[in-house]
């Protein structure tokens, strides 16, 4: 849309908005005057910083790309999680996904994955429960067998001996 010819421009907003007056008095019906028209523009991708540029003009297949550098079953889920009529609205869960892989590592990632589209289930949380049923079941604490922690209350093996019964040496007088 462009303003009238010989018509006034407002000052230059913000860098993306384009701001113009209609001056058409005979329009809108109500004559309340002059009205502002905003424009939305496509922000160039030079202007944005080069790890943003993604986030911001949504690339989806940028972000499958990504993805699918975690490992193949990570592209796969991620192809199927944006495979959905408004895919933008799904780019949350797939930056979900890739944290998931900066925190378990991508061959984790990876093997959680797979076992998701094993059984077709294309949720994020449920991804996210496998790897975090792995680490619990993996033991954290890696000690060689035969080694015991010392409590803070702990006694030597001697303080707890039975030297004899009270009332009487061991074994004699008792008539057992």
């Amino acid at each position: 849309m462009k303003p009238p010819a010989g018509a006034p421009t407002l000052p230059a907003g913000p860098p993306h908005l384009e701001l113009f007056p209609v001056l058409d008095r005979s329009w809108p019906a109500d004559g309340l005057g002059p009205v502002a028209v905003i424009v939305a523009q496509i922000p160039d991708p030079a202007d944005l910083p080069a790890e943003k540029t993604i986030y911001a003009m949504r690339d989806i297949a940028a972000l499958g790309r990504l993805a699918a550098a975690q490992g193949p079953s990570v592209g796969a889920y991620a192809a199927a999680l944006l495979d959905v009529d408004l895919p933008w609205t799904k780019m949350r869960q797939v930056y979900r996904l890739l944290g998931l892989g900066r925190r378990y590592g991508p061959e984790r990632l990876d093997e959680a994955c797979r076992k998701a589209l094993d059984v077709e289930r294309v949720d994020v949380t449920f991804v996210t429960r496998i790897l975090e049923q792995a680490a619990e079941s993996k033991d954290p604490d890696q000690r060689p067998a035969g080694t015991v922690i010392q409590g803070r209350f702990f006694r030597d093996a001697s303080h707890f001996t039975v030297s004899g019964r009270p009332g009487g040496t061991p074994g004699k007088g008792t008539g057992r």
